[in-house]
């Protein structure tokens, strides 16, 4: 969140959204209850790792997530 306020210098306060609420705006908001399914990706961390990949093919390309930030709030600001 650090670098997105850095950005953008948005100053608001954030609130997070518990698991409990998702489900009840569920009721309202049928994808909302997918939502629910998929909050294991968030709530534990998953690292993915190009390892094997970069030794059949050589290093990957990569960008910082500050750059990769700023280039998409230009290109949604076009």
């Amino acid at each position: 969140m650090g670098i997105l306020r850095e950005i953008t210098g948005y100053k608001k306060g954030v609130r997070t959204v518990s698991k409990g609420m998702i489900r009840l705006i569920g009721i309202f908001t049928p994808s909302m209850k997918e939502v629910v399914e998929i909050l294991y990706l968030i709530e534990e961390p998953v690292i993915l790792s190009g390892e094997k990949f970069e030794k059949e093919i050589g290093a990957l390309p990569s960008t910082s997530y500050k750059v990769g930030l700023e280039e998409t709030i230009a290109w949604m600001n076009k």
